[in-house]
């Protein structure tokens, strides 16, 4: 994918909520980041992104300047703005917290959860099979419903925390790394509907989990090899 067909996809500032062109400018380039639109590493050229949002250089530069102050992106003094790419040892950081919580959340969701919060994970496994370029979106949803269907709140702060970095490399890695798993996804989404029909505790965790798995595994190995190639060109 070009660099000018990734800000093609970027939200119009016009769409977001803003009382200058600075802040409407700074949401859709949030949104684009924690969405993953705005793949780890992307260069965020001002020039570029004001000619594609339709606006001039400056609120796009104050933009900027404020996703770095929020850690969503950074400044490199030889590259300029890139957005933010986790290391390693962050990613294996977030995947053990993951590990620990996804099976307390969805043992919980697993009694907790209501016929209609199944009806509309339903209904999203329906629109992810006839549409799967919308898979990344619509899986974020999916499990959103799940873990909120928990009724666990502190649990629930933390999977939030840690959903800005996982949106961010899950994307890139569906993209490109594994697109296989759109796929392979979809058919365990299956099995975690499934088990959630039977309140099947044990079932929903091992699904869960099995569902996980492979997609850590890819994004883990993206971002080995890309660690790798930039050690290499230095």
């Amino acid at each position: 994918m070009t660099d000018s067909t990734v800000l093609e996809q970027i939200p119009s500032p016009d769409a977001m909520i803003g009382k200058t062109v600075h802040e409407r400018v700074r949401e859709a380039l949030r949104i684009s980041v924690i969405e993953g639109i705005l793949p780890p590493s992307f260069r965020l050229r001002q020039s570029d992104i004001a000619s594609s949002l339709g606006v001039s250089v400056t609120p796009v530069r104050e933009a900027l300047r404020d996703l770095a102050a929020e850690g969503l992106i950074r400044m490199d003094a030889h590259r300029g703005a890139m957005v933010r790419s986790i290391d390693l040892d962050e990613f294996i950081e977030i995947r053990l917290l993951l590990d620990a919580l996804w099976p307390v959340c969805v043992r919980l969701a697993a009694t907790r959860i209501t016929d209609e919060e199944i009806a509309t994970m339903e209904a999203l496994q329906v629109r992810m099979e006839k549409h799967p370029r919308e898979y990344v979106k619509l899986n974020a949803e999916f499990h959103e419903i799940l873990s909120h269907a928990a009724r666990a709140p502190r649990v629930q702060s933390m999977l939030d925390s840690l959903r800005v970095a996982t949106n961010q490399v899950l994307r890139t890695a569906l993209g490109t790394a594994a697109p296989n798993r759109l796929h392979e996804g979809i058919e365990e989404h299956r099995q975690i509907l499934d088990a959630l029909r039977r309140h099947d505790t044990d079932a929903l965790v091992a699904a869960t989990m099995a569902h996980q798995t492979p997609t850590w595994d890819a994004v883990e190995v993206m971002i080995r090899s890309a660690q790798q190639e930039l050690a290499e060109s230095l």
